[in-house]
């Protein structure tokens, strides 16, 4: 079997790759073919491949790039949104406002892409749920495909230097202000406990997040940065507990941060939002703690670890069973192999 991998992709972005190298893994041939902007000899160039290929597959936000690619190519179409552009721009980030002449330009460009393309992917049924009933995108067209992660590179640490404080560890890179906000409030209601939160990677909202911590007086917080994957699984693996997402936007209630996969790769405890999403992937109370979205139900949850860290070992020992027998990026690749088959791809 061949694959055509094309659009304004990442080749380094962590989805698109760990799909490629899970791909390769099970035997699919895979072209890749990313490009900046479609040219006439570059069009042509994936027409002619598009003859050779079982299927020619669009990754993660390459929204605008699915109805050129599907005028050209003579082998169906399947795209990978990874996000929703008008719900990020919109709900998430609010950086347009909704019912304006913007945000009507990013809703098009979802609905566009869904349209065109032959089959869409999505990480959870709640998002699946989402794009049918916001896009009006036929269930047959959705398949749900969780995120997979590469195992060789988040993993538990052996001979690590003990530390003198309980670390709560959160990456907030992808992550609305309202659930960073939350963890501050829950770090400003644990001051003198012995508790450092980590708060890693710059947010779009850096600036904010700063003037709340400096408002507020928040001391016991460091916001820290790293260079690379190897460093960010040492930061996870320095961590007595990692949190994942919370507050009221739709990214909290319809998605799975990928974020938790590496945690849960660590074997670390993770306490996270409940939510229909969430339950998807993890079993609360067995290999994740889901907690009410407030301060004091988070900052009571990592007091009782800390408390009781056979509690912590237990469910971060689940979770990692539970990524490594479900979510490995080899697991994720299968299921869009057999998404595509369902379409009668042979």
């Amino acid at each position: 079997m061949k694959i055509l991998v094309t659009g304004a992709y990442h080749k380094d972005h962590e989805k698109t790759k760990n799909l490629i190298k899970g791909l390769k893994l099970l035997g699919i041939k895979v072209i890749e073919l990313p490009y900046r902007s479609l040219k006439v000899e570059l069009a042509k160039k994936i027409a002619l491949l598009s003859h050779n290929v079982d299927a020619v597959f669009l990754p993660g936000f390459t929204h605008s790039n699915v109805k050129q690619i599907k005028k050209i190519s003579f082998a169906p179409v399947l795209f990978d949104p990874e996000i929703s552009n008008f719900l990020t721009k919109v709900y998430d980030e609010k950086q347009v406002i909704p019912y304006t002449p913007r945000a009507a330009k990013h809703y098009y460009k979802d609905y566009r892409a869904f349209k065109y393309a032959d089959l869409v992917f999505t990480e959870t049924k709640q998002y699946k749920r989402y794009f049918m009933q916001k896009m009006g995108v036929k269930a047959r067209k959705i398949s749900v495909v969780p995120f997979g992660i590469d195992t060789s590179i988040y993993h538990p640490l052996k001979d690590l230097l003990p530390d003198e404080f309980f670390r709560v560890f959160t990456l907030i890179e992808n992550v609305p202000l309202d659930s960073i906000l939350l963890i501050l409030d829950v770090a400003a209601s644990l001051k003198g406990q012995n508790i450092r939160f980590d708060l890693t990677g710059i947010n779009s909202e850096q600036t904010k997040i700063i003037k709340y911590m400096t408002d507020n007086e928040i001391r016991n917080v460091n916001l820290i940065n790293y260079e690379d994957e190897k460093e960010l699984n040492l930061l996870i693996n320095y961590s007595s507990v990692c949190l994942g997402i919370f507050g009221n936007s739709k990214k909290s209630n319809l998605g799975i941060p990928k974020d938790l996969y590496k945690y849960a790769a660590c074997r670390k405890p993770i306490i996270s939002k409940n939510s229909l999403a969430l339950k998807e992937v993890f079993t609360p109370g067995r290999d994740i703690l889901a907690v009410e979205n407030s301060a004091e139900r988070i900052a009571s949850m990592i007091l009782e670890l800390k408390n009781d860290p056979e509690m912590g070992q237990m469910v971060g020992h689940m979770a990692k069973k539970k990524i490594e027998r479900d979510h490995h990026f080899r697991h994720s690749a299968a299921m869009l192999l057999k998404a595509m088959k369902k379409l009668k791809i042979k």
